[in-house]
């Protein structure tokens, strides 16, 4: 679930006009992301850090911010179920 490199080449064929929409949605956010992110481990709390998917891709992706910062990434595999779907075999 989640092919990373598949939405960013989808991402890559977006028109000016939705590559403006997802710089103000995302891109733009994810700096700040990435500083929040860094500041409650400066504060010595631990994370267990959740976004979107399209904060994820790309060199200005949150992951790839936090690892500039020093960080060590790990992306958490997910099998589709959740909730109530976790009782079910």
């Amino acid at each position: 679930v989640g092919d990373l490199e598949a939405l960013r080449r989808t991402l890559g064929h977006a028109s000016a006009a939705e590559r403006g929409s997802l710089a103000r949605a995302v891109t733009e956010r994810n700096p700040g992301m990435a500083a929040a992110i860094e500041a409650v481990h400066a504060a010595g709390r631990r994370a267990f850090v959740a976004a979107g998917i399209l904060h994820m891709v790309g060199e200005t992706g949150v992951p790839a911010l936090l690892r500039e910062r020093g960080f060590a990434v790990e992306r958490v595999p997910f099998d589709g179920r959740a909730g109530l779907d976790l009782t079910k075999e």
